[in-house]
């Protein structure tokens, strides 16, 4: 599902075998459905799945793409998409130019799950099947930011003053609010532990030779005994 930016009473619906529809929440009516799609040279039934969809600001044309996408999301450029796919790519296209991909973004090691781009700053966010999140620069291709994830996460949505700085000011306040809740004491306890245990392990003698274990030669002297 998506929500239109320009007219703020309609929305877009789709998914595996549903086809695309628009919504005036304020009538509470479907004003489009999309119709069902002619079978294949084989007499086939074509499967509908649409994996993703956004709108498309100062324009009503419809692109449709035949790959495997699994993701899109737009950017601030006029008719410029970012688009991610099953097999780990994500690309910059050009709808003006009848899909030309201007940029590819590497570094994924699974499939690209989700994208979203920040409007005030060329910065794009994924999140892909290999449970990292990615941020790359829009121009230069580059990874600014590559976090780790516990969980596969399959879309994200990115604030309109989105910025690398927000990150580490974030990340700096999480730090302060986890030292502000953990008991002084406690933590001068652990420090003073760590320091005794240090001096302990620097005051003993390094080993050079570890003594060898010889069988025989205990045998031998129990018999003597």
């Amino acid at each position: 599902m998506c929500h239109s930016r320009v007219q703020k009473n309609i929305i877009a619906t789709g998914g595996l075998e549903n086809r695309l529809k628009l919504f005036d929440l304020e009538k509470r009516t479907l004003i489009f459905s999309e119709k069902n799609l002619s079978h294949d040279w084989l007499e086939l039934r074509i499967p509908i799945w649409i994996s993703d969809l956004n709108f498309l600001p100062a324009t009503q044309q419809i692109v449709t793409a035949d790959e495997a996408l699994t993701c899109l999301c737009i950017t601030p450029a006029e008719r410029h998409i970012i688009v991610g796919s099953g097999k780990g790519r994500m690309n910059l296209v050009d709808l003006r130019k009848s899909g030309t991909i201007l940029n590819t973004y590497k570094g994924f090691a699974g499939g690209v799950t989700g994208v979203a781009c920040s409007m005030s700053n060329p910065y794009v966010a994924s999140v892909s099947l290999d449970r990292y999140l990615r941020i790359h620069h829009v121009d230069t291709k580059e990874v600014l930011k590559k976090i780790y994830l516990t969980s596969k996460l399959t879309c994200l949505v990115v604030r309109s003053d989105f910025s690398i700085e927000s990150i580490i000011d974030d990340k700096q306040k999480v730090v302060e609010l986890h030292c502000d809740n953990i008991d002084k004491r406690s933590c001068g306890n652990e420090v003073a532990s760590e320091e005794e245990y240090d001096e302990l392990f620097n005051k003993m003698e390094a080993v050079d030779k570890v003594p060898r274990f010889d069988k025989n030669k205990e045998q031998e002297e129990q018999k003597r005994d």
